[in-house]
């Protein structure tokens, strides 16, 4: 096998970088090989077979078997392994460490340092350098008399100083000073050797935070000064949260480490707490994104499953940019989609986040479901400019509807509303017509005898009559509104002569009719056909309905009619005129309370929802036919139950 990890240019440029590294590589880790790059301190010019395509793994296992110091060889392994490689730097840019190799019968301390150098979307390339740092790990013995001068400064506050000794041939030793017994809960005058501390100190750790110390172990092995929070379980006080950290310093027989312990059990409680809140908060998101403005980079938390695929693609795309494109795009009504993404255009969010914390947006997404998306200012620079923000966006298609419904209903409580004070408006001119009526004809028949011929009296009697039912039905209509939305609307079951109904609605309303219309009636019932109902009720649609077309009907005819066919198992009865009809704009609306098409006709605008309430209570129904256009053709059904 022969692979190329990179062009001449590229070994130049890190062979110059890493002048002070013995041995450099080129990796991939994914498929386990390796070129040299520069070699016990000399630059390999050319590719040769002995330098390009070798297998990292056993170059590496060769390595540590032959030259690094044997205690060191498991971690060094371990570290250093493909697995572990591809594991840290999908993560992070880097992973250096320290490690121990035998030479000339003499230890000598060497650092290593892994470094990622491919593009976000492109197959993991690394760069591993190796190099001598004896010089720098007499930095180390400075170290040591630094440390020693702060155990005695450490000795006065929470935090308890300890030095671990793991010597070749024995158990480990584990020496606390009295603030790291008191931690433990061991009394300060306790029997307990040095090698039960360190027992105590390992058994008692949080099985579930076990890997945390073994990875911290694993670091101060390796020489490098290392910290961790870890759960330990107290003889006393139950669980506990320790904060330690520590460093490798020089042992002739084997290895010691000096470090610290302290209690930060409140702090990660508060911490815990919070972090639930949040996460709880984070539940009610699809997902929370918390953007860089300085490069658009990102990183993703959400808490919910994703199953949408198209969420997924957004999640996954990389960039900010790209997973505001895709989520527009894929994601976004049409109709709302220039608004969105002019909403969500990270390039001016500094100036359109200036003066504010939040800014937020309502769109429809592709399956007409709400969605908010907001931002949120979450880190300044030092000028004042965002640093970044959390993008997050929502469900509330619940939440909408509600609000529409909501929106509705206001807007129809304020139309009736409206209505109601025009009906109120009205009424005073619908009352007084029929009385000015009915006061002015009584005037003129007290007038002395012989003023008026005998068929002019007649006439004025019968204009009292008139204004007297017209008012009359005035008032029954608003105290039936009244018992409807009291819940007082009686309705009073018996055997109905539909037919004779139809004939006493007609002649009630034969006053109403001009001269030259001509209203009848007809049926396809049989005489004396009874059906269990209510006959004042359907009597009142009836009068109802023909009241109505009276009122717009000046010419032609006003039918009624008894059907058994048009709605088998049921009677239909039909009012149709040759009227002015009603518009189709407000054919919807025309069994609304307090709808009149026509202000100058005389009415309250009760009349036909009357007859949709009674409808309702019979449990039948009323509508206008519309595919009747030479008028108007107003229906009611009911039961047809005898």
């Amino acid at each position: 096998m022969n692979a190329r990890i990179g062009e001449n240019s590229d070994r130049d440029l890190i062979a110059a970088l890493a002048d002070d590294y013995l041995n450099v590589y080129n990796l991939l880790p994914e498929d386990d090989i390796a070129d040299v790059v520069k070699l016990n301190g000399y630059v390999i010019d050319g590719l040769s077979p002995d330098s390009t395509g070798i297998c990292y793994s056993e170059k590496l296992n060769t390595y540590a078997k032959e030259r690094v110091f044997h205690e060191d060889v498991d971690a060094f392994l371990e570290v250093c392994s493909v697995e572990n490689v591809i594991k840290v730097l999908t993560y992070q840019k880097f992973l250096q460490g320290k490690y121990r190799v035998w030479e000339n019968e003499e230890i000598h301390y060497y650092n290593f340092k892994y470094v990622k150098v491919s593009a976000p979307d492109e197959k993991l390339k690394v760069v591993a350098a190796f190099r001598n740092v004896d010089d720098l790990d007499a930095k180390g013995h400075k170290k040591m008399a630094e440390l020693e001068r702060l155990r005695s400064i450490l000795a006065s506050t929470e935090m308890g100083t300890w030095y671990l000794t793991v010597p070749d041939d024995g158990h480990p030793r584990l020496t606390g000073d009295a603030k790291m017994k008191e931690l433990m809960g061991v009394p300060v005058d306790s029997p307990m050797t040095d090698e039960d501390m360190f027992d105590m100190l390992i058994n008692n750790i949080n099985v579930n935070d076990r890997f945390i110390f073994d990875n911290y172990d694993a670091q101060l092995r390796m020489g490098k000064n290392a910290e961790c929070t870890y759960r330990w379980n107290h003889p006393i006080h139950g669980e506990v949260y320790f904060r330690c950290g520590g460093v490798r310093v020089p042992y002739a027989n084997g290895m010691r480490f000096n470090g610290y312990h302290y209690d930060v059990t409140e702090k990660m409680i508060k911490e815990n707490r919070s972090n639930q809140i949040v996460k709880t908060f984070a539940r009610s998101y699809q997902f929370i994104n918390y953007i860089n403005l300085s490069d658009f980079t990102y990183f993703t938390y959400s808490e919910n499953d994703i199953e949408d695929e198209h969420v997924i693609d957004l999640l996954l795309a990389g960039d900010a940019r790209k997973s505001i494109e895709i989520g527009c795009n894929q994601r976004v009504s049409e109709e709302y989609r220039d608004a969105v993404v002019a909403f969500s255009d990270l390039s001016t969010m500094n100036e359109r986040m200036k003066h504010n914390k939040v800014i937020v947006c309502e769109f429809l997404d592709v399956n007409d479901e709400w969605y908010e998306s907001s931002f949120t200012a979450a880190e300044h620079n030092d000028d004042g400019s965002l640093k970044s923000v959390l993008w997050a966006v929502r469900k509330i298609n619940d939440e909408k509807q509600a609000e529409i419904r909501k929106q509705k209903m206001l807007e129809e409580n304020i139309a009736a509303n409206k209505a109601k004070t025009k009906f109120l408006q009205n009424m005073s001119h619908e009352i007084r017509t029929p009385l000015n009526a009915m006061f002015g004809f009584a005037q003129l028949l007290g007038l002395p005898d012989g003023m008026w011929t005998y068929e002019e009296k007649n006439q004025y009697n019968q204009y009292i009559f008139n204004s007297y039912n017209m008012l009359d039905m005035l008032i029954g209509d608003i105290i039936d509104i009244a018992d409807s939305e009291h819940g007082n609307y009686r309705i009073e079951i018996s055997d109905v002569d539909v037919n004779s109904v139809c004939r006493n609605a007609l002649m009630s309303v034969e006053y109403r009719k001009v001269e030259e219309v001509n209203m009848y009636f007809t049926t396809d019932l049989e005489d004396n056909y009874t059906v269990r109902s209510d006959a004042r009720r359907i009597q009142q649609v009836l009068i109802n309905y023909l009241t109505n077309a009276c009122k717009n009907t000046q010419k032609g005819e006003i039918h009624l009619h008894c059907s058994k066919t048009e709605h088998p198992g049921k009677l239909t009865f039909s009012v149709t005129d040759t009227g002015s009809g009603v518009p189709p704009s407000k054919a919807d609306l025309i069994f609304n309370r307090f709808t009149k098409l026509n202000q100058h006709i005389q009415g309250s605008g009760l009349g036909l929802n009357i007859c949709l309430l009674i409808a309702d209570k019979l449990g039948g129904d009323v509508y206008l036919d519309k595919t009747y256009t030479n008028g108007a053709r107003f229906v009611f059904v009911i039961d047809d139950k005898n």
